[in-house]
């Protein structure tokens, strides 16, 4: 492919930002990685920073919504810099305050040495931002200022929801996720297609009878929710009051603080004791991302890539067991994705760097499917 050299040097910095020190020979033990996403109040100096950063010709004009931090962190396992990754949950508000939210949340995040944020605001909820977001997400925001071809051609791209989808559609897509994790791995396309149906049904069935809807009730054939629209450029998003100082103060100390692991820093998520709507007999155990290696941590290859990544950014080298025990795992990915078992070391290398990267790129795509797609882009040997 045309661009395979430079695909090849991309994947060779994140063998060297993230696998390098925790997967390729020493992925393991966990370090302290599950905290609360809390801190203690900061001088609230940031809000006085946004409110003084008013544009001359806002596009859109909102309040800062109060709101609860999920995560908020500085990832560095980018090669230009630590890159803040911050999602909230706010209850309330319209698409204006969304926009000032995330806009402003963004501001504060790109200091102190931050190269580029993430930040993402979803509708207050049991499952915070976990998958599946679709009903979730009111707004993604996008900062990088080395990237002006983004979708407002700012390199500060904000994307909005238009309304805030009702509670009853968050938990129909939690229960339908929850049902479609024991559909077996070994299953034809048939067989996938009517469990999918099944569970469709039953989700639809459980949310009728919890929030007494009409008989009839069902999904919306065209989605009026989710962050799917237009980019705006996030440095005309003007916030014209803020709720809470104390909240973006908040921030500010998460950005600042050293908690955490060698590569996520700040305010880790709490995400390990999260509510299931099924019990735990009829549904997948866990993934435990306290284990100490990929191989006890009931991870599976089909599971999603994002799953993948975030046991990498929690953990760090240990013992030779743990090494061995990784080792397995990823011949079990290589197996499924049908790679050659005969890899070498520089393409064994290349393979790990690759399929960070395109996990990194591609959350919700099955970790053994984004390895297939590494190996494909660096022209490796395959089955």
């Amino acid at each position: 492919m045309a661009d395979k050299a430079g695909w090849k040097k991309g994947a060779g910095w994140c063998l060297l930002g993230t696998v390098g020190v925790l997967f390729l020979y020493n992925l393991g033990a966990h370090q302290d990685g599950n905290h609360p996403a809390s801190a203690p109040a900061a001088v609230p100096s940031a809000s006085n920073d946004i409110m003084s950063q008013t544009p001359l010709d806002p596009v859109l004009s909102g309040r800062v919504l109060p709101f609860k931090i999920v995560q908020a962190v500085r990832n560095y396992s980018f090669k230009d810099g630590p890159q803040a990754q911050i999602s909230v949950m706010v209850d309330g508000g319209e698409k204006a305050d969304w926009a000032a939210t995330g806009a402003s949340i963004a501001r504060v995040a790109m200091r102190d040495g931050v190269t580029s944020a993430t930040v993402r605001v979803v509708r207050d909820n049991p499952w915070v931002d976990m998958p599946p977001t679709e009903y979730k997400s009111l707004a993604d925001v996008y900062v990088d200022p080395n990237i002006k071809d983004g979708k407002s051609n700012s390199g500060f791209d904000v994307v909005l929801a238009n309304e805030m989808a009702p509670v009853s559609l968050i938990e129909y897509d939690e229960l339908d996720n929850e049902l479609s994790t024991s559909t077996p791995t070994s299953a034809s396309d048939t067989e996938r297609d009517k469990k999918s149906q099944s569970d469709a049904d039953r989700a639809r069935r459980y949310v009728i009878k919890k929030y007494k809807l009409p008989a009839k009730w069902s999904i919306p054939e065209i989605n009026p929710y989710g962050t799917t629209g237009d980019a705006i450029d996030g440095n005309r998003i003007a916030a014209v009051a803020i709720d809470d100082d104390q909240d973006l103060a908040r921030i500010q100390q998460c950005m600042t603080s050293d908690d955490g692991t060698p590569i996520l820093k700040g305010c880790l998520a709490d995400r390990d004791n999260l509510p299931y709507i099924l019990p735990s007999s009829e549904r997948r155990p866990p993934i435990n991302y306290r284990a100490s290696n990929l191989l006890m941590s009931d991870m599976e290859t089909s599971d999603p890539c994002q799953a993948f990544v975030r046991f990498i950014e929690t953990h760090r080298a240990t013992g030779k067991d743990d090494q061995r025990r990784n080792a397995l795992f990823m011949a079990a990915i290589i197996v499924s994705a049908k790679i050659s078992p005969t890899l070498k070391t520089d393409q064994y290398e290349e393979l790990m760097g690759g399929l960070m990267l395109t996990c990194s790129s591609n959350p919700h795509m099955k970790i053994s499917d984004a390895a297939r797609d590494a190996a494909e882009r660096l022209g490796l040997p395959l089955q």
